[in-house]
């Protein structure tokens, strides 16, 4: 006798063998409400705590951050009927030492719009190498500010030595005999070392020449940081940047999300684990990008003025601050010829960058 379906759900297969016409390498398959029909019997370890997963919701799984991203590719997939690909960061996660990343890409079923086929891949070792190389960078950073503000403090502590020291060759220059070449010389010498002084004092650091990166490879970097620089705390984060067009300056555009992510940081909820999601799109000559979290939010009142230099909201009660992260940000992002805004939210705060695209 044929099996009979409910009208609401389908048919619920093992583990093993998977829903006929699943492919090759298909982790999860996610029928109608992200309800789990099938997987291989090897899954990455985050995964154990939920097992058994067949005819469960995904919003039932936990950590609750990969269930919630499950649900939410099921949707963007089944509503547009075109591959996703999302990065959820667990860190660290129940259970484990090391932070983990899982790369989930979702395609529609080539024959039912309701199912989507889910592949799930630990890209946590990439991430580890990430981490190092942030550190590396952030290490060459802070020598390269100490190299530049030792240039500078001595630049000013010889100046004026090198100005007076001009001024008397000058002086002996102009006794009225011929200057010897060797003073001369000496004169020249002093000269250039008093335009490089200046040129180390007062010139502007000159713009490192422009960079193009996908913003994805440039919020993934910049989490890897962010775990380096909070070794102790606890969040989660994804990264859902479907066009690989959204293309953006990678030092300007770094420096301005850094900002923005350290902010939500420091405006963590303190009764609930801090979850970053940061958004990505091409929109006409614009590329969008929103970071939300679920911190302590912005209040209404507040959207604009946060901006302001040294404004510190009612949800700065009690956290140290200068009121300067959101200014520096917006600063940034203008040098760009971009916008930074905040948008409407339930939970926590979302602030929005449009930026031009290249």
């Amino acid at each position: 006798m044929a099996q009979r379906r409910s009208p609401d759900r389908p048919a619920i297969r093992g583990t093993l063998p998977l829903a006929p016409g699943l492919r090759s390498g298909t982790a999860l398959a996610l029928g109608p409400d992200a309800v789990v029909l099938g997987h291989p019997a090897t899954l990455p370890a985050v995964f154990a705590p939920n097992l058994p997963l067949v005819g469960r919701k995904a919003t039932e799984l936990t950590p609750p951050v990969l269930g919630e991203t499950l649900a939410r590719l099921w949707h963007t997939c089944h509503d547009s009927q075109r591959p996703a690909t999302v990065e959820v960061g667990l860190h660290p996660s129940a259970g484990a030492a090391e932070s983990v990343c899982l790369s989930l890409r979702a395609a529609p079923h080539p024959r039912s719009p309701d199912i989507a086929l889910v592949t799930v891949r630990d890209i946590s070792p990439d991430r580890r190498r990430l981490d190092a190389l942030a550190r590396e960078v952030e290490g060459s950073r802070s020598r390269a500010a100490h190299w530049e503000a030792t240039a500078r403090t001595l630049a000013h502590d010889t100046r004026s030595s090198l100005a007076a020291l001009q001024g008397f060759l000058t002086l002996a220059s102009r006794s009225g005999e011929a200057t010897p070449a060797p003073l001369k010389h000496a004169l020249g010498v002093v000269s250039r070392l008093l335009d490089l002084t200046r040129t180390a004092e007062e010139a502007p650091v000159p713009a490192a020449a422009p960079e193009i990166a996908p913003i994805a490879e440039v919020a993934s970097i910049l989490f890897a940081e962010l775990c380096a620089a909070h070794p102790g705390l606890a969040f989660s984060w994804c990264v859902r940047a479907g066009d690989p067009e959204a293309r953006v300056p990678r030092a300007a555009s770094a420096n301005a999300l850094w900002n923005v992510l350290t902010n939500a940081v420091k405006y963590r909820h303190p009764k609930r684990p801090l979850h970053l999601e940061v958004k990505a799109w091409r929109a006409g000559s614009e590329v969008h990008v929103t970071v939300g979290d679920n911190g302590l939010g912005i209040a209404p009142d507040e959207r604009e003025a946060v901006f302001l230099k040294g404004w510190r909201g009612r949800a700065a009660e009690g956290v140290p601050g200068s009121g300067l992260g959101l200014f520096s940000a917006a600063r940034l992002v203008e040098g760009m010829g971009g916008r930074l805004w905040v948008e409407p939210s339930e939970t926590g705060a979302t602030l929005a960058l449009a930026l031009p695209a290249p």
